[in-house]
């Protein structure tokens, strides 16, 4: 287990957890040579204790994360780089625990008795707790998010009107792609409290394209649907055959809602979706052009 861990470790990691192992060897040596002296150097003990204190705590916590992350990838069979809630979780946590370590080392080079202080700062984060409460609720669901598995990066859902793929899961929010490629931004307590459509994690991949049409742009319903399905022929490999299908949802008095649908592969990229919808579209806007204009309906 020990040598995968080495192995799995990027360049940047192995760079971080070296020196993170210097910074505590000198520490560590420094404290056994000198276990006496006050000061060393002019700086006093406190000082490398914390130092120590601090190191020791960031070495353990990156091993810990380390190996929970493999063992992670080894039973889910993930490849290198590929993330899941569960591994942005744990960096959370770890997070969490550097900066609670980093306040104690910051408490012992004061010299404050972390007993005294961690029973004042309780009393303190219950008070903030109580004005931010909004807050707090937020990173908690944030880490329900991140150790369930209702949604995870790359996932293509839909929160609100708001659809798109997402990018990111942090504490605060869930981070979306859209068609539009702007950066959406929504709060966890939102996506917990509202409905979710998670159009990755059902069964099929069923793409549907909601559109009017007027009576004098209509002709045959049989002729559209010939045009939308010819349409979009070059993604014939990542849609699933006979699948595109052109559906009437309900007629009104001066238009008719149709509703395009078609099935995609498991294996279409995720942005295909995308390209796809824009040129059907662009399709139902040539196919009224030409019709108001009192020609035939064109060509695909």
């Amino acid at each position: 287990m020990l040598r995968t861990f080495w192995q799995r470790l990027s360049q940047h990691e192995w760079l971080q957890f070296a020196l993170k192992l210097i910074l505590l060897g000198v520490l560590i040596f420094i404290q056994v040579r000198y276990p006496d002296q006050p000061t060393l150097a002019h700086i006093p003990a406190r000082y490398l204790q914390a130092l120590l204190f601090f190191g020791t705590a960031q070495l353990v916590i990156s091993f810990t994360r380390g190996i929970m992350v493999v063992l992670y990838r080894r039973r889910k069979q993930l490849a290198r780089g590929e993330k899941e809630n569960f591994i942005l979780g744990i960096g959370q946590i770890s997070g969490i625990a550097s900066f609670i370590v980093f306040v104690i080392a910051v408490l012992m080079v004061f010299n404050i008795n972390i007993r005294e202080a961690l029973t004042a700062i309780s009393i303190v984060a219950a008070a903030i707790a109580i004005l931010t409460k909004d807050y707090v609720t937020n990173m908690v669901n944030g880490m329900i998010i991140l150790f369930s598995d209702q949604m995870g990066i790359g996932d293509q859902i839909e929160i609100n009107d708001q659809k798109g793929r997402i990018a990111d899961i942090t504490l605060l929010n869930v981070q979306i792609v859209n068609q539009d490629e702007d950066l959406i931004f929504i709060p966890n307590t939102t996506v917990m409290t509202s409905e979710v459509i998670n159009y990755t994690r059902r069964p099929v991949k069923k793409v549907s394209i909601d559109f009017e049409m007027s009576y004098q742009a209509l002709g045959q319903v049989e002729t559209l649907e010939r045009y939308l399905q010819a349409g979009i022929e070059d993604y014939q490999a990542h849609i699933k055959p006979q699948s595109p299908t052109l559906k009437v949802v309900e007629v009104r008095k001066d238009a008719v809602a149709f509703k395009f649908q078609y099935i995609l592969q498991d294996e279409a990229p995720w942005d295909l979706e995308r390209e796809i919808r824009r040129q059907t579209v662009r399709l139902v806007i040539r196919y009224q052009g030409q019709l108001l204009a009192g020609n035939t309906p064109p060509a695909a």
